[in-house]
């Protein structure tokens, strides 16, 4: 008998009262310890107890403030090659805008074509509300990997302890993370920001282009968008100590108006012709503000837009770099398939790095 006095008397001798719990977690969903010590009339100290030792076991998966269970595909517990009925979990930072929808959709294709299903949850870049939305999902969802994007730009020194915790395979979309002691890479699919920062200035410069500006709003992309903009340019030979470098949040605050025709102003003054620009929305408005000034695009000056999302929609269309998005979600859908699939737990941390795309319009020239 268990003896635990704050519990009283208890009829179910310990191993008895661990296959009730394991039942209890047969539905897949995540219970809370206080919730399961009341239905085991028993106290939160011991069910702690007790899920500590079958977690030891690997019969359950401890989570923040709560257990569930181990999801066994066969009786010997080993998970079938077949990934029919794998449920993936993805939170991505919102679906208001084209960029994470794309990648979404990338990856409920890959997962169609294997047979498996995501579990998919809009959220934000606070990241408080993205850690409570994400275990949300894991407390009404059963799923057996998760497809994260948390803010790297957020000081997050227990992000590793944060991810264990979740007690699934992770696997990060445009994201790259080291975490622990010896920072560790965390498995991920993310495109090369930086590289396309590069490829869009030799693209300018290869055009006749000499002084290339850059304007970027205050999102993740924008500072390895603007180090592979400083790399190229000092690899061309271009100075970008003249060079009009804003961060600018276009329709984000009152003041966004008077700092676009600043920033149009010093590319006038320093004789800029061609500016690389992100995302999308803030090029077409660039664009149309500069129409307004009587400067033509792309007469006086070329403009390149970061994301690809509607910048085909501007009038002149404007040329862009595009993320292969959908691929970002294809590619983390199959590395975390290979990871739950037999043996996979063996596989190194595999990170894949994808090229963006250049898609060349009406609102580049040369000079």
């Amino acid at each position: 008998m268990d003896d635990d006095s704050a519990d009283g008397p208890s009829v179910l001798l310990p191993e008895e009262r661990r296959e009730r719990l394991i039942a209890l977690l047969q539905d897949g969903a995540t219970h809370r310890i206080n919730t399961l010590a009341v239905r085991l009339g028993v106290t939160a100290v011991t069910v702690r107890r007790d899920v500590g030792l079958l977690a030891d076991e690997g019969q359950v998966h401890r989570v923040r403030g709560g257990v569930r269970q181990v999801r066994m595909a066969a009786e010997a517990g080993r998970r079938p090659a077949d990934p029919s009925g794998l449920v993936l979990g993805m939170v991505v930072p919102t679906l208001r805008h084209n960029y994470w929808p794309e990648v979404a959709r990338g990856a409920t294709a890959a997962a169609e074509e294997h047979g498996a299903t995501i579990a998919l949850r809009g959220s934000t870049y606070e990241q408080a509300e993205y850690r409570k939305d994400v275990e949300g999902l894991l407390e009404t969802t059963h799923v057996d990997g998760l497809v994260l994007a948390p803010d790297p730009r957020v000081a997050q020194p227990d992000l590793g302890e944060w991810l264990a915790s979740l007690g699934v395979p992770v696997v990060l979309a445009e994201r790259q993370f080291e975490v622990g002691r010896y920072a560790q890479p965390i498995e991920a699919a993310s495109t090369d920001h930086e590289l396309g920062g590069v490829l869009a200035a030799r693209y300018l410069h290869a055009r006749g282009h000499r002084r290339i500006a850059l304007m970027v709003s205050d999102s993740v992309t924008a500072s390895p968008l603007r180090q592979g903009w400083q790399a190229a340019c000092e690899e061309l030979g271009l100075s970008i100590e003249d060079a009009p470098d804003a961060t600018i949040r276009v329709y984000a605050d009152a003041g966004w108006r008077p700092a676009l025709d600043e920033f149009i102003e010093q590319m006038r003054t320093c004789a800029t012709t061609a500016v690389l620009v992100h995302p999308d929305d803030d090029a077409l408005e660039l664009v149309g503000r500069c129409a307004e000034l009587g400067i033509r695009v792309p007469d006086d000056l070329s403009v390149i837009s970061y994301n690809d999302e509607v910048a085909n929609l501007a009038s002149p269309a404007i040329t862009a770099m595009s993320p292969p998005k959908a691929m970002i979600g294809r590619y983390a859908v199959e590395l975390m398939l290979s990871r739950l699939a037999p043996g996979g737990s063996d596989l190194p941390v595999r990170r894949v790095m994808l090229t963006p795309v250049l898609n060349e319009r009406a609102s580049t020239a040369r000079v």
